[in-house]
């Protein structure tokens, strides 16, 4: 059964004059499975976000369902239209993709799929008005990237890991790119916490890191 604010446990609130309190978004963006990974492009009207019918299913199943995965929505005349999914594989091959995160015409995503062990980092291009040319990400696999977010200039990542060297369970984490290579990531201690800290979203200007955090309720700080 789909979570309503009459039945939500965390019911999201503002607690600044700066923003309403939140309002889920209607069908067809939100149905009775479930969506996350929400990622909206400055324009404002083109919706990326991930959607499984049913998070207690194993991957193993969500994989082979044929619905799980990315999905896009565009806006018109204020309302959210029926959303389609964005197809990352070889017609005829497996994978399970989300996390998405794009810029300009390059989306990054997380995939676990044929041929690679576990989970891995890729990017596509939007060309002709679909997205091909999927290849793995040029990440070290023991980084361990978690939702990710890259600033307007491309010059840092920022995404969420467990990795080793935090200060417990998800930290954020800020990868530079020098010379078009990805340096060792460092952790950003300065919001991190002996909670979860994760799904990093940088704004434009480069001058605000908006993030969640679990010390009981979800937060966005």
């Amino acid at each position: 059964m789909k979570i309503s604010p009459e039945t939500d446990a965390y019911l999201p609130k503002s607690e600044t004059q700066e923003y309403e309190d939140p309002i889920p978004l209607p069908y067809p963006v939100n149905t009775a499975g479930a969506e996350d990974s929400a990622f909206i492009m400055p324009d404002g009207n083109t919706l990326y976000f991930f959607f499984t019918p049913d998070v207690n299913k194993p991957i193993e199943e969500q994989i082979a369902d044929g619905v799980t995965g990315i999905y896009v929505s565009y806006k018109v005349n204020e309302a959210w239209g029926e959303p389609t999914r964005v197809f990352l594989q070889d017609p005829g091959k497996l994978a399970l993709d989300g996390c998405e995160f794009v810029q300009g015409d390059v989306m990054w995503f997380c995939s676990a799929r044929e041929g690679y062990s576990g989970p891995h980092w890729f990017t596509a291009e939007f060309e002709n008005g679909a997205w091909g040319n999927w290849t793995i990400a040029d990440f070290k696999p023991d980084y361990e990237v978690g939702e990710l977010h890259i600033t307007a200039d491309g010059a840092e990542v920022y995404f969420h890991s467990s990795r080793t060297g935090g200060k417990g369970e998800y930290d954020i984490w800020v990868s530079r790119n020098v010379d078009g290579e990805w340096q060792e990531p460092e952790n950003v201690e300065a919001v991190n916490t002996i909670y979860p800290e994760g799904w990093p979203f940088v704004t434009h200007d480069g001058s605000e890191l908006w993030f969640s955090t679990l010390m009981g309720a979800p937060e966005i700080y």
